[in-house]
């Protein structure tokens, strides 16, 4: 993941870097497991392109979705909500 943000990280986030290295360091191959995918592993993939965000309280105009969904409703709110260049 990158650290190398001004900022120290939080507690929560020195754990999740842990977790990910610690993840990394038993994945299965030490090879690329897609031909073409330049990464061993989702844990090689987070800690060398992954970035750490401030979380914020969703917008008033954001509608809540499912509870238990994180990454299915991260993907929908990246969907419904693109960031303009």
């Amino acid at each position: 993941m990158t650290t190398e943000q001004a900022k120290s990280l939080t507690r929560a986030e020195e754990d999740l870097v842990a977790y990910l290295r610690a993840a990394q360091a038993v994945a299965p191959t030490a090879r690329q497991i897609t031909e073409g995918w330049a990464y061993t592993s989702q844990f090689d993939l987070l800690l060398r392109e992954g970035r750490l965000f401030t979380p914020t309280p969703l917008p008033n105009e954001v509608e809540r979705l499912h509870r238990g969904f994180c990454f299915t409703n991260a993907a929908q709110l990246a969907d419904d909500h693109p960031i303009p260049n």
